[in-house]
């Protein structure tokens, strides 16, 4: 007897076919540097970026639970063991402001943490409007600028 997938590796398997399907080598356009696997099947996604300053990589892994995308994935810093100065960690997990709290979107996907990974890296995060899955950018809405209008309302 087979088991029915997830909605989480429906979803991914569907980021993953929408991305495949426009038929490049490199479907995402992403920058030479970023390697991205997709396995649905397990609900994870591993992300490599090679830093220009010393051609090392920093390797990621993404899990998404299985109501993804109703619930926000988890992303783990693999190697190397120092910490990327530019992020908040709690232990390996990347504290990326779009993955906690009501920032986090079903409209939301690896594209956009793909964008969010590449930000503190010089050279690419100029490239992370390139990066697209079929589905359209969001925004991270900043808590600052809600306390604003709360107040003023």
């Amino acid at each position: 007897m087979r088991l029915r997938p997830t909605i989480g590796q429906l979803r991914l398997q569907r980021e993953a076919g929408s991305v495949s399907a426009k038929g490049a080598e490199d479907p995402l356009d992403l920058p030479a540097q970023v390697r991205l696997s997709v396995e649905p099947e397990l609900l994870r996604a591993a992300v490599s970026i090679e830093r220009a300053f010393d051609k090392d990589a920093v390797h990621f892994e993404i899990s998404f639970p299985p109501q993804y995308p109703h619930r926000a994935p988890q992303v783990l810093q693999v190697s190397p063991a120092q910490q990327v100065a530019s992020w908040r960690y709690e232990a390996q997990s990347v504290q990326l402001p779009r993955l906690h709290g009501s920032s986090w979107s079903s409209a939301m996907g690896i594209a956009d943490i793909i964008r969010d990974l590449l930000e503190p890296f010089p050279g690419l995060s100029g490239r992370c409007d390139k990066v697209s899955s079929g589905f359209l950018p969001v925004p991270v809405p900043h808590p600052a600028s809600e306390d604003v209008e709360m107040e003023m309302s």
